[in-house]
């Protein structure tokens, strides 16, 4: 992928913080600019952040179907239609409102209406909805059993997996299992993806980062489970106001030496963002999703030159250029987003 244009991001963002809602094409670079396209995608995930935060601060109605946004500009492929669509599932968890089980249906419900038609690739032939990115799942309720463990109630619903609130029976105690989408099992991608979350955070120990118990298969599709906590995750917690200056310094410092000691195992994120940062019984924030980790040591690469892994608005430039070798310093950067988001919104 072609480098985004940071001139033109940087005046589009500045613009829409100042109210002015002037059309984003007017901010692209000129046609035959191969930053055209690549910053076309930021400038749209960032139109959509904006309009989602406008809806969650005044009360105004959720922003208009992401298709029709996308219907306006043909020249996005399905890889630029699906590094929109992943952030759109991201903004609808985090500004959608309600708890946690209503804005998982509220995101499943608008991802529908915002995907009614199938999204065209550059060739014209037909690809995914949104509404199969989102709303396929496993046939998997309150009470269900995988493997051991009792299936209590769902906590959350992202592009690939599911999270449950579930027992285990056997050393009597709540976890968390997080498990693949039915559609999904299939993709030896993911089942990969999933077999290096669980080994990266399973080599790690530390206070502030989610444990990893075992990692399992249910009807195909694998599962992890790992540590519960009842708090909220910090997109969740920044929706109810922010923190004071001091307590938002303590919070990203304590997970700096979390990512530090990451770091030092080898290990790199790539996916730090708020949605990832859950609250434990004190309110202390614990780093999860290792699911885009990259380790040191991998016998094989899954990331290939252009490939964009990672959540737009926290990656850093090297992240979003889609560079291979995605270093610590990338985490770095994803934290200091983090920090600005909590000290500015």
């Amino acid at each position: 992928m072609a480098a985004v244009d940071e001139s033109a991001r940087q005046r589009f963002e500045t613009a829409r913080r100042a109210g002015d809602d002037e059309d984003l094409e007017a901010f692209l670079p000129a046609v035959g600019d191969p930053r055209r396209l690549a910053t076309l995608v930021e400038l749209l995930c960032i139109e959509r952040e904006f309009q989602w935060k406008e809806h969650a601060q005044d009360g105004a109605a959720p922003p208009p179907p992401l298709d029709a946004l996308l219907e306006r500009f043909p020249a996005l492929g399905d890889d630029d239609r699906s590094t929109v669509v992943d952030e759109e599932a991201g903004l609808v968890d985090r500004f959608g409102g309600g708890d946690d089980a209503t804005r998982c249906e509220r995101a499943s419900s608008h991802a529908a209406d915002s995907a009614r038609t199938q999204v065209l690739g550059e060739s014209g032939s037909a690809g995914w909805t949104f509404a199969d990115r989102v709303g396929a799942v496993p046939a998997v309720n309150p009470g269900s059993q995988i493997g051991r463990y009792e299936v209590r109630s769902l906590l959350g619903r992202g592009g690939f997996a599911q999270v449950w609130r579930a027992y285990d029976p056997k050393l009597k105690r709540e976890i968390a299992l997080k498990l693949t989408r039915a559609d999904l099992a299939d993709c030896s991608e993911q089942t990969e993806r999933v077999r290096r979350e669980a080994q990266s955070a399973a080599r790690l120990q530390h206070p502030a980062i989610v444990p990893v118990y075992e990692v399992g298969e249910h009807g195909g599709c694998p599962y992890i489970v790992s540590g519960l906590l009842p708090g909220p995750d910090l997109a969740a917690a920044l929706r109810k106001g922010r923190p004071d200056p001091d307590r938002a310094v303590r919070m990203v410092l304590r997970l700096a030496h979390a990512v530090e000691y990451a770091h030092q195992c080898g290990i790199v994120h790539r996916d730090i963002k708020p949605a990832n940062i859950l609250l434990d019984d004190d309110e202390e924030p614990v780093l999860t999703d290792f699911g885009l980790a990259h380790q040191d040591d991998a016998e094989v690469s899954m990331t290939q030159e252009g490939d964009l892994l990672g959540t737009p608005g926290y990656m850093s430039p090297e992240q979003a250029r889609g560079e291979k070798d995605v270093d610590a310093r990338s985490d770095v950067y994803a934290l200091g987003v983090v920090l600005y988001e909590m000290l500015c919104g």
